[in-house]
């Protein structure tokens, strides 16, 4: 599986802090198979979403959603050996603690959402990145030291804004930049990118 920070093509990031309601959310255009999945049986069930408010857009997020979005739902699906998509098998509340972090899901057409609210589907794989919980019985899983949940969301509209010209001039100065950057240096995932594009 590819570090985090590059499975993020087609996918709006955003900052959201998990709600304790689930909602029915069914497949959307999502084809799946059954098989065993990196997180459960990966057998055909009823298909839900978490409820997650919006804390903070990042740059395409803003220019996706309506306006005055305040929440989304996030529908979970595992994947198997093979990286084929298998339903999500543990909990629709898979989100148990409410504590916010960066989120990055691929948007489903409107036809598809559950009713009006804007619905994602999600790949949980280290997802959400969270900054360190100050609750000692969170689990964290993700390497430190690490770079802010907020600064990595800034980082990823830097990165979009790039886009294809990450190898032109202006891409090597901002790199130079970041670089030095101390919210950056040194910290995963920063460290992970720049270590791929070396």
């Amino acid at each position: 599986m590819p570090p985090w920070i590059y499975q993020q093509s087609g996918r709006l990031e955003f900052i959201g802090t998990p709600l304790p309601d689930t909602v029915f959310a069914g497949p959307g255009t999502n084809t799946f198979t059954e098989a065993p999945g990196h997180f459960g049986p990966g057998t055909a069930r009823r298909i839900y979403g978490q409820r997650v408010k919006i804390d903070r857009l990042g740059a395409r997020a803003r220019a996706a959603l309506p306006a005055n979005v305040r929440e989304v739902l996030l529908v979970p699906w595992d994947y198997g050996a093979d990286c084929r998509t298998v339903p999500w098998s543990r909990s629709a509340r898979w989100l148990p603690e409410a504590f916010p972090g960066v989120f990055a899901a691929r948007l489903r057409p409107r036809e598809h959402w559950a009713g009006t609210v804007p619905t994602f589907d999600i790949t949980p794989y280290m997802q959400p990145y969270r900054d360190p919980s100050p609750d000692a019985t969170v689990r964290d899983r993700l390497p430190r030291p690490r770079v802010r949940a907020e600064r990595l969301l800034t980082w990823f509209d830097e990165l979009w804004a790039l886009g294809a010209t990450l190898e032109s001039m202006s891409a090597s100065a901002w790199d130079t930049r970041v670089r030095a950057d101390t919210s950056l240096a040194g910290k995963w995932p920063a460290t992970e990118f720049w270590r791929t594009r070396n």
